[in-house]
């Protein structure tokens, strides 16, 4: 999940941007969208984990307020420095790896473009954007799934975005 719609701006940097409004209610309908996608929810046990910055916090936690009652446990995963911003998407897999070893349901929110190159990683292999790769807009989500985890090794089985509609002018 890419992070919500954030403040343009925040005094602190970058990293302290919240989310909007319009950020907090299109995460809140997206998630509650995605899960519907999920047979068996109740069954299922979630990790969730993010960024150190603050609208992928926020997004997470607002994730973790949804997937709480409706799963059978819902965690949350430390900060991971690999999900920011400026991280490399190569940085990135010995931690993915790691986490989907001790983890069975990940739900990560992280930015752009990270996320985008990933999503091309784990379905097509390759970290360079493809033309099916969803465009990964704030407060977009993906379901990917896999019986192997690595390159090129997931399916794209479900994806919801943000309705452009309830976007701020």
């Amino acid at each position: 999940m890419r992070h919500g719609e954030a403040e343009r701006f925040a005094s602190g940097g970058d990293s302290l941007r919240e989310l909007t409004p319009f950020g907090r209610d299109s995460i809140q309908t997206v998630s509650l969208q995605l899960l519907q996608s999920i047979p068996d929810i109740v069954d299922l046990e979630f990790s969730v984990g993010s960024s150190g910055y603050t609208r992928a916090q926020d997004t997470r936690s607002i994730v973790e307020s949804i997937l709480r009652p409706q799963s059978r446990r819902c965690s949350s995963i430390p900060d991971i420095e690999q999900l920011s911003p400026e991280a490399s998407s190569e940085d990135l897999l010995p931690i993915l790896s790691s986490l989907c070893e001790t983890h069975a349901n990940l739900w990560l929110v992280t930015h752009q473009p990270l996320i985008s190159r990933l999503m091309s990683w784990l379905l097509y292999g390759s970290w360079e954007f493809q033309a099916d790769t969803a465009i990964m807009q704030p407060g977009s989500a993906c379901l990917l799934e896999a019986e192997v985890h690595g390159q090129g090794c997931y399916s794209l089985r479900a994806e919801r975005h943000p309705s452009p509609m309830q976007a701020n002018p």
